[in-house]
């Protein structure tokens, strides 16, 4: 699921110019997130801090993103991408404290 999201983190930022491409970006990450936040905990203490924080972070993101969108809030937009891009690096500290590299 990390994966996923990192992908969907990554889609988000690629796209952040092409509002068409942005909208279905944040649709699956609105989707993925969804799922996420379903999941057991992460027995590693410091791994769950991490993603929940990631998963907080993604929630405001992926919030911003579709009202921004729905709004055509050029400004909202782009602080939905920001969240959204900061959260790839908690992604990332929470894939690395789980696997040790």
């Amino acid at each position: 699921m990390i994966s996923t999201l990192q992908g969907d983190v990554s889609s988000v930022t690629a796209d952040q110019s092409n509002s068409d491409n942005l909208n279905a970006d944040c649709l699956s990450l609105t989707a993925d997130g969804t799922v996420a936040q379903g999941l057991p905990p992460i027995p590693n203490p410091a791994a769950q801090n991490a993603w929940s924080s990631a998963l907080q972070t993604l929630q405001q993101g992926w919030r911003d993103c579709n009202g921004g969108i729905s709004d055509s809030n050029s400004s909202e937009i782009s602080n939905a991408v920001a969240e959204i891009q900061s959260a790839g690096a908690l992604l990332t500290q929470t894939k690395r404290l789980i696997t040790g590299t």
